[in-house]
């Protein structure tokens, strides 16, 4: 017999070693792919929530910066509230201590934005803004009404950014000689919530001062930012419109363009 036809016996157990070796070795480099590919998910997850966590930060201490400098730049509402005690403790004193209240109100209200909380009821956040507008009403030569119009108050809002809205519309506003007329109003339409300011003063001068601009643009960002929402700035020759909008979802992009805020602001 010829020895090269004859068969080894062990050809095709190799052969079948060799085909499972290179199955599992496949099977291997699958695993191996989808583990490497989960890991980097991870890991890009991490980097993002720490990118948005010092964004966030930042965003903070820009915020505490700017009401900072704020308050040292205007402190006629510390002036007028210490004079105005002054005066009243001997001729009426519980007045005096109502302003007091209404003071230590309005401190404390400046310093919640630096506390942990990130967003405060609005019911609170209108508490100190009735506060903070009591102070500027001490001065005589100044005539400022609200009208309050909350149909909603149950969600949050970012510490201050009520306020700060008010207090540059009360700034630019008053102009006229009857004084300056506020309609603060709030509402739930659709997905999201409204606080609208109405002035019945175009607040033109408002554009031009820097410290508004960057002010505003903080609410903006920590609306974005912690409420979903935005803030939206509007004025005509007659009257200027600041709207808070607020997603009811966290997170949830609100894509409110100006031509809507406009027919919305038209409810009231």
């Amino acid at each position: 017999m010829n020895p090269t036809h004859v068969r080894n016996p062990f050809a095709w157990a190799s052969a079948s070693a060799d085909s499972t070796y290179v199955i599992e070795l496949r099977h291997l480099a699958v695993i191996t792919l989808i583990i490497g590919t989960l890991m980097a998910l991870v890991l890009l997850y991490v980097l993002h929530e720490r990118r948005n966590a010092q964004r966030a930060l930042q965003h903070e201490i820009d915020l505490a910066i700017s009401k900072t400098i704020t308050l040292a730049g205007q402190p006629h509402v510390i002036f007028n509230s210490l004079t105005a005690i002054e005066e009243l403790c001997d001729e009426d004193p519980s007045k005096a201590r109502r302003i007091i209240a209404d003071f230590s109100a309005y401190l404390r209200g400046n310093l919640s934005v630096f506390g942990n909380d990130q967003t405060v009821p609005l019911i609170d956040e209108v508490a100190f803004c009735k506060s903070y507008i009591k102070l500027e009403q001490l001065d005589p030569t100044e005539t400022i009404h609200v009208d309050w119009r909350l149909e909603e108050q149950a969600f949050r809002i970012p510490p201050m950014s009520l306020q700060t809205v008010i207090e540059y519309m009360l700034l630019y506003g008053r102009t006229s000689k009857s004084g300056l007329h506020l309609t603060v109003s709030s509402w739930k339409e659709r997905q999201y919530w409204y606080v609208q300011v109405m002035s019945d003063a175009p607040c033109t001068r408002l554009k031009d001062d820097r410290q508004a601009i960057i002010d505003l643009s903080n609410v903006r960002e920590r609306m974005r930012m912690l409420c979903g929402g935005d803030l939206v700035v509007q004025r005509d020759a007659d009257h200027a419109m600041l709207m808070l909008t607020i997603a009811q979802r966290t997170g949830q992009p609100n894509r409110t363009g100006y031509s809507e805020a406009a027919r919305i602001s038209s409810r009231v």
